[in-house]
C-alpha cells in the first residue's frame, strides 16, 4: 500500500506490507506482490559489458583486438546515429566468430558471443 525509503508514501511499490510464511523456519519480510523484471539494458552497456567480457578470456592478442574493435566500432556507429550501420558490423561480428569457432574460441565462448550479438541487434532495433 505505501512506498518510499520509509514505506510513509501513498502507492504500492510491489513490495508486500505483509510478512509471507514460508514454512516454520522461513517467512519473507518482504515478499513481492507484482511480477518484475529488470529494465533491458541499453545497447550501449550490452556492448561495453560484451568488451569486458571478451577481454577476460585471454584470447590471443589479435583476436581480442579483432572483436573489441568490431564492438566499439558499433558503439561509435550508434553514437552517429547509424543504427543500420551498427546492425551491420554486429553481423560481421558474428561471421567473425564463426570462423573462429573450434580455432581460436570454443564452442561455448562462440555460442554466448553470438548470443550476445543477437541480443544487441534486438535492442537497437527496439
Amino acid at each position: 500500500m505505501f512506498s518510499g525509503p520509509y514505506q510513509n508514501e501513498t502507492g504500492s511499490d510491489g513490495i508486500g506490507d505483509t510478512p509471507y510464511v514460508i514454512n516454520a523456519d522461513n517467512i519473507d519480510n518482504y515478499p513481492l506482490v507484482e511480477p518484475w523484471s529488470p529494465e533491458p539494458p541499453s545497447p550501449r552497456e550490452a556492448l561495453e559489458e560484451l568488451v569486458e567480457i571478451i577481454e577476460t578470456w585471454n584470447l590471443p592478442k589479435g583476436i581480442e583486438r579483432s572483436l573489441t574493435y568490431k564492438a566499439e566500432g558499433v558503439l561509435r556507429l550508434l553514437d552517429k546515429g547509424n543504427e543500420n550501420g551498427a546492425i551491420h558490423l554486429l553481423r560481421a561480428f558474428i561471421n567473425e566468430v564463426e570462423v573462429l569457432r573450434e580455432k581460436k574460441l570454443t564452442s561455448t565462448q562462440a555460442d554466448f558471443l553470438i548470443s550476445e550479438a543477437h541480443r544487441i541487434i534486438d535492442l537497437i532495433k527496439g
